[in-house]
């Protein structure tokens, strides 16, 4: 203490501030911040950053101002005692420079020293999560970001309860570390891994590091290139190297090459979403299972009396009770049954679907012309509304048994739902009244979807959707149908619905 007291006097002699003090200790602090950004075996970047903030504090706010007084000060008393005052004005000089110089570095710096700030300091942008023990102690269910610390609460939840058997994930993802730490809690432990709404990012690694992988109906996984979380970050963070360490965790659990190689194909502010069947046939999910395998919903209380009133109050249901009286009483049993043992609300509306769609598959091809177009218009409409508010959903609507089932009330108003509704108790009225008109002329409806497909060009193409990669592609797939039936509408009825009635024929 009396040392550093006398350094900040001016009390030593110029030589010793000046070499001892300031220059060598300037060295060490050097060798210092290079191992503590390159070798330092701190891998939790909140204690990182803490430390690094902690460091730049102490430097700027002690340890220097404690050099440049203390060496100006030892410069002015060694003018005064040698009356020479050209080596104290030139020690004088360089203190100014570097004064100078650290006031410049630490504008350049600044944006970097906030953003480490706000990782060790700050409030984390995914720390909206929860962490809880469910089904009877065997399964841990983590929602929300993968914000720094829910590593610690998982790992803290697996000890304390020896009969976890799996974890549900359901995370947008978030801090690339947090989803290490899981991967290591889930491969220590050997959990099997669930999600129920989707894991996206960062997530995928903890998620593929289960050792059997379940996808509940209606759930994604969703892979994009990484990034450093700040924008300052990024000269200094070698991103390619972050993610092939996690292609590793991929490599170790057997998923194929092909699949891999996709992982980071996706930019970083855009989302792949594979298909069922590449995440099957890539060994990425063992099989896709219902929402109320692993998390039944409580619904009290309900009798099949109360479905059907609630069913009453929707038109097209009325119209499918008068018209085939058989599948809306199966309809109401399903649903029924299904509540009783927790299904989700996607699960009942499958039921539901999956009906309307038989129904359909026979209503369609031999409805009026009037029907066929008005439904194929509301079809555009909706298409539309969900390709708007994200093309992934529109995709799920259009093709279901590839990227899961859409909840569709979650995206559709009622106002909204409601012409598509009518439209479709048009198709079933119009279906059971004969008519000639209902006749298809294939040659002519072949003839209409060539000119179609030759009209959409190089689109035409993702009619197939296959290989699809980013926002971009599912929003061409999506418009591509879009603009396929409304080519077929640019014709008269007659020549419309027979087309629509070709396109719609088993």
């Amino acid at each position: 203490m009396a040392y550093i007291l006398k350094h900040w006097r001016g009390e030593l002699s110029l030589a010793i501030s000046f070499w001892i003090n300031v220059f060598l200790i300037n060295i060490g602090m050097r060798i210092f911040e290079v191992w503590l950004t390159e070798s330092s075996p701190i891998e939790n970047p909140v204690l990182a950053s803490q430390v690094v903030i902690t460091y730049v504090f102490v430097t700027l706010a002690i340890v220097f101002p404690w050099q440049i007084i203390g060496l100006w000060r030892a410069a002015n008393r060694h003018a005064e005692e040698t009356k020479n005052g050209i080596l104290p004005g030139s020690v004088k000089g360089l203190a100014v420079l570097s004064v100078l110089a650290t006031l410049g570095n630490l504008s350049i710096s600044w944006s970097i020293y906030k953003d480490t700030y706000q990782i060790g300091f700050g409030k984390d942008e995914y720390g909206e999560y929860r962490v809880e023990v469910i089904d009877d102690g065997s399964l841990v269910h983590l929602t929300g970001g993968l914000g720094f610390g829910i590593s610690k609460e998982v790992g803290r939840l697996v000890d304390n309860n020896p009969n976890i058997k799996g974890i549900i994930l359901d995370s947008v993802g978030g801090r690339i570390y947090e989803g290490r730490e899981l991967s290591k809690i889930i491969l220590i432990n050997g959990l099997d891994t669930y999600s129920l709404k989707g894991c996206y990012s960062a997530c995928g690694s903890a998620f593929i590091s289960g050792n059997k992988r379940y996808l509940a109906e209606g759930a994604n996984l969703a892979f994009h290139q990484y990034n450093s979380g700040a924008n300052s970050f990024d000269p200094y963070i070698n991103i390619p190297s972050e993610q092939k360490k996690d292609l590793h965790i991929y490599e170790r659990r057997g998923i194929s090459q092909h699949f891999i190689d996709r992982i980071f194909a996706t930019k970083q502010d855009d989302l792949w979403y594979p298909t069922v069947d590449e995440m099957i046939n890539a060994g990425v999910i063992h099989e896709v299972v219902e929402p109320s395998t692993f998390k039944p919903i409580q619904y009290g209380s309900f009798n099949a009396s109360e479905l059907e009133e609630v069913l009453s109050n929707i038109p097209a249901f009325l119209i499918l009770k008068k018209h085939e009286p058989q599948i809306y009483q199966q309809i109401i049993k399903e649903m029924e049954a299904k509540m009783r043992k927790g299904a989700s609300i996607l699960e009942i509306q499958q039921v539901v679907s999956g009906y309307i769609q038989l129904i359909a598959s026979k209503a369609l091809p031999r409805t009026s012309d009037k029907a066929l177009i008005s439904f194929v218009r509301e079809t555009i409409n909706i298409l539309k509304i969900l390709e708007e508010k994200e093309p992934i959903i529109c995709m799920k609507n259009l093709f279901p048994g590839q990227y899961g089932p859409l909840e569709i009330t979650k995206y559709l108003s009622k106002e909204q739902m409601t012409p598509m509704m009518d439209a479709m108790s048009l198709v079933i009225v119009d279906s059971y009244k004969t008519s000639d008109n209902t006749k298809i002329y294939t040659a002519d409806a072949e003839e209409l979807v060539a000119r179609v497909v030759i009209e959409l060009g190089d689109d035409a193409g993702y009619l197939e959707t296959k290989g699809l990669q980013n926002r971009e592609e599912y929003s061409r797939a999506c418009n591509t149908v879009i603009r396929f039936y409304q080519l077929i509408l640019s014709n008269n009825n007659k020549i419309a619905g027979n087309g629509l009635r070709y396109a719609f024929s088993p």
